[in-house]
């Protein structure tokens, strides 16, 4: 496979490594080969950038906590901003100030539940939503205090179709889906876990830009 000099990392990737990683302005270098009747597969598992159950864990006392900044651009590769994210989320909620907050979006359950349903019927019209599934799917949730990273990524799927496919958008509006929750969510969650907001910002714009099954 040819391979490219990847932008900001110093440093040899294949072409197929390089087609994902592009957020926060930087320029991309890509070279595509379409191959008919041969499906396009993703060069690292979902799971692989998510763990496994380390929201869960961090409150059994299971994992160690990983603090820092997040990566930027985002490590696409290990599960480490996904951790240091969910942990910002974790200290938060035991933060009296931020845990209502947090809670709110923990807990409205009929809001997601709908924005659930409109990305699954329409994924085969939007291939971001197919993405975004499978990343979801990934993220394990043992009960509802669980659910905070997967609504997040719901939410972050909303913020991006707004600009890339406001026809889609609308329709999703149309289908009882109140744009002022998703302002008032997206407000909520920004100031409660606001790396987890950055993380799944990220992988929405990576799938906005780059899904293609």
């Amino acid at each position: 496979m040819n391979s490219t000099k990847a932008h900001l990392h110093k440093k040899s990737r294949s072409v197929k490594d390089q087609f994902i990683d592009v957020v926060y302005d930087a320029n991309i270098e890509v070279f595509v080969t379409q191959y008919k009747k041969r499906k396009l597969s993703h060069c690292h598992w979902p799971d692989e950038v998510v763990g496994d159950n380390y929201f869960n864990d961090l409150f059994e006392g299971k994992m160690r906590p990983l603090q820092g900044e997040l990566n930027i651009p985002i490590d696409t590769y290990t599960p480490n901003d996904y951790y240091i994210a969910t942990f910002e989320a974790y200290t938060n909620y035991k933060n009296p100030k931020h845990q209502i907050p947090i809670k709110q979006i923990i807990g409205n359950e009929i809001f997601f539940r709908a924005v659930k349903s409109f990305i699954l019927e329409n994924k085969d019209e939007v291939p971001a939503f197919s993405a975004a599934l499978r990343l979801d799917q990934k993220i394990k949730a043992k009960s509802k205090l669980f659910y905070l990273p997967k609504n997040v990524l719901l939410l972050s799927l909303l913020l991006r179709l707004k600009t890339y496919n406001p026809k889609v958008f609308n329709k999703l509006l149309d289908n009882n889906v109140n744009e002022n929750e998703i302002i008032y969510l997206a407000d909520q969650t920004m100031n409660s876990c606001p790396k987890l907001l950055e993380w799944s910002i990220a992988w929405a714009e990576i799938f906005f830009n780059h899904a293609v099954s």
